[in-house]
């Protein structure tokens, strides 16, 4: 059941993240495509650097051949993960605490997100709107589910 828990965390954060790469990636093409519109420039850099502030936070970034030891949520989940499935007996007191952690984590993150998508999100669309551009729109669990079983393939 821990492992289980742990395996779906690592799923949400899949999710979580690659949205948000996904919204970026869409603020960004609408920017490059609309330079000479300044102000869909403008609020594009100041979202586009929001965006990084969190995703720094999810997943190790240090290029390079050798190993770094940057450990950010991805790497504590996984090192969870694998330490619950390596493990024969119930999950120990501090395998459960650090669940609890990491979850927690997750939630922070997730709340941080979503404040993008409600608040910064929405203005950047109105601009958008405003210079007759397509909006932004966050893809669905749904859309992602597609995508990622299309890339599995």
């Amino acid at each position: 059941k821990a492992t289980d828990e742990v395996f779906a965390m690592q799923e949400e954060l899949a999710f979580v993240s690659d949205k948000l790469k996904d919204v970026q990636d869409n603020i960004n093409n609408r920017a490059n495509n609309n330079e000479k519109m300044k102000d869909i420039k403008k609020q594009a850099d100041v979202l586009s650097k929001k965006i990084d502030g969190i995703l720094v936070t999810l997943a190790a970034s240090i290029e390079g051949t050798n190993i770094t030891g940057e450990e950010k949520l991805r790497e504590k989940i996984g090192m969870l993960y694998a330490s619950l499935a390596g493990y024969i007996g119930r999950p120990t007191d501090s395998q459960m605490d650090r669940t609890k952690g990491l979850r927690k984590e997750l939630e922070d993150v997730k709340a941080k997100i979503e404040l993008i998508y409600t608040t910064d999100l929405p203005k950047f669309n109105k601009t958008l709107e405003k210079n007759m551009v397509d909006l932004v729109k966050p893809m669905t669990q749904q859309e992602w589910d597609e995508k990622t079983k299309k890339e599995k393939k």
